[in-house]
């Protein structure tokens, strides 16, 4: 918290690194270790001069304070944070969690500095990775360079474009100006708005951003998303997986007690193993947590079992967000019918090719009847949905994370996919299933989360909301495929 804190403070102040350097008499190399999260526990000496000319206030009030028997370097980390957090007034919306944000120290640091650089930042990647939650801390670590505040809104609610384009669009634009009831932001106010969970949205979120940065000038958004829309100038950053010492760490932290740690710390694979089966994906680590106090570590580690004992009552959290397999089926529900079968096609391959270079033709055998331009396609439209991992380099090396494939594989065993009549009549198990209709309207109603940054509650059987004409410009064409243009691509095997 430290780093962000620090790296926050300075850039509210509009200096650079080397200006900071030359007021306080603290070397660039050191500054840059700091904001990077490589020095952890800072000198007091070298908080005191940083801070006596970062913000002379806050650090008579921190030596006040610590005068007793904590240190500075201490009460710093107390202190300091929410000091320079945003107060409650300029805070509209869902707030972050209380719970610590494990092994983002750096990436913290480098999105705080590119919001306040960028009028749009786009958070993308596979689902339960951290994308709300990453973007929630860097918008309270961003906030004091924004006069007007935060607002965040949560769009995970809304019913999906395909159903009625207008009619959501219209619910999207409410649940942004009912953060700020009737007293928009002028032109000339900065503000940082949280657009989040849009993946369902791409037509709505393009739109909707193109609309606001219209209207207000001084708008900087975060857009959240398992799929990144098409928005001018945005700066994309691909939320990765936490490294093997920080996923250990969030699961040593989630645990309910302190007991369970103890006894799980000499298990045969022990933690690491754990986190290693579930992908390093913070949420699936949460999940474990939760099943560790009732359910054996080889039954978590069995990737048989496993997703149906990933999940948790957690009803803060939206319904597609309560378990591996809601989330999984919500990424899965927004691709089409060839992308759903190219994956199927994938997961059952025993072991994925290695594609030499030479062009999109040396995958033309990946798949029956399909060309390799196509298959090469494919390939880039999962990745963009976060359905496949990419790495890339002279080569594109793609990989299907663990929990996905398993997921995939169930789907394909004979009573693993739903007819479409079983689809109508009742949903799997497991999974979320959209209904329409005026019950099910009432039941979302009722249901649904609500207060500011959520989309209003769902309108009276038969109301429809359109938003205006001069507000809804004909229709997005559908998303250009991605193109690839370095030599040929690798799909790699996962790591086992």
């Amino acid at each position: 918290m430290i780093t962000s804190a620090l790296l926050s403070l300075r850039l509210h102040r509009e200096w650079t690194q080397e200006e900071l350097s030359a007021r306080s008499g603290i070397s660039v190399r050191t500054i840059r270790n700091l904001e990077s999260g490589r020095i952890r526990n800072p000198r007091r000496s070298t908080l005191d001069l940083l801070l006596t000319v970062l913000d002379p206030d806050l650090h008579q009030e921190l030596q006040a304070r610590a005068a007793e028997s904590a240190g500075l370097a201490t009460a710093v980390r107390a202190e300091l944070w929410p000091a320079a957090a945003a107060p409650a007034d300029r805070w509209r919306g869902p707030r972050p969690a209380r719970t610590p944000l494990v092994g983002r120290d750096r990436e913290l640091g480098q999105l705080t500095a590119l919001v306040q650089a960028h009028p749009v930042t786009v958070l993308t990647g596979p689902g339960g990775v951290g994308k709300s939650r990453l973007a929630l801390a860097v918008a309270e670590a961003a906030a004091p360079a924004f006069g007007r505040g935060v607002a965040v809104a949560q769009l995970g609610l809304l019913p999906r474009e395909d159903e009625d384009c207008e009619r959501t669009f219209a619910l999207a634009l409410r649940a942004v100006t009912d953060l700020f009831e009737g007293d928009e932001p002028s032109s000339q106010q900065r503000i940082l708005l949280v657009l989040d969970t849009t993946e369902h949205l791409p037509q709505t979120t393009t739109l909707l951003a193109e609309h606001l940065l219209r209207t207000w000038p001084g708008l900087h958004l975060i857009v959240t998303t398992r799929c990144p829309p098409v928005l001018a100038a945005a700066r994309i950053w691909e939320v990765a997986a936490l490294p093997a010492g920080s996923a250990v760490e969030l699961l040593s932290q989630r645990l309910p007690s302190n007991s369970l740690a103890v006894e799980l710390a000499d298990a045969p694979g022990g933690l690491a193993g754990l986190c290693r089966e579930l992908d390093g994906i913070p949420r699936l680590i949460e999940f474990a947590a939760h099943r560790l106090r009732i359910a054996p570590l080889s039954a978590l580690r069995s990737a048989g079992g496993s997703l149906e004992l990933l999940c948790a009552p957690d009803f803060l959290a939206l319904p597609h967000q309560r378990s591996a397999e809601a989330s999984l089926r919500w990424s899965w529900d927004l691709l089409t019918e060839q992308q759903r079968g190219f994956l199927s096609h994938l997961a059952a391959l025993p072991e994925l090719p290695q594609v030499p270079p030479g062009g999109g033709d040396a995958l033309a055998d990946l798949v029956p009847d399909l060309a390799g331009g196509e298959s090469v396609s494919l390939l880039a439209d999962l990745a963009d949905t976060s359905m496949l991992q990419v790495q890339r380099g002279d080569r594109y090396e793609y990989r299907m994370m663990r929990h996905v494939r398993t997921f995939i594989r169930a789907l394909s065993e004979p009573d693993g996919e739903p007819s479409p009549a079983e689809e109508q009549d009742a949903p799997a198990e497991g999974t979320t299933a959209i209904e329409t209709g005026p019950e099910a309207e009432d039941r979302a109603e009722r249901a649904a989360p609500t207060g500011p940054g959520y989309p209003p509650a769902w309108r009276r059987p038969g109301h429809r909301a359109a938003a205006p004409a001069h507000l809804h410009p004909q229709p997005v064409a559908t998303r250009e495929t991605a193109v690839i243009t370095r030599p040929l691509h690798t799909i790699q095997r996962p790591v086992s």
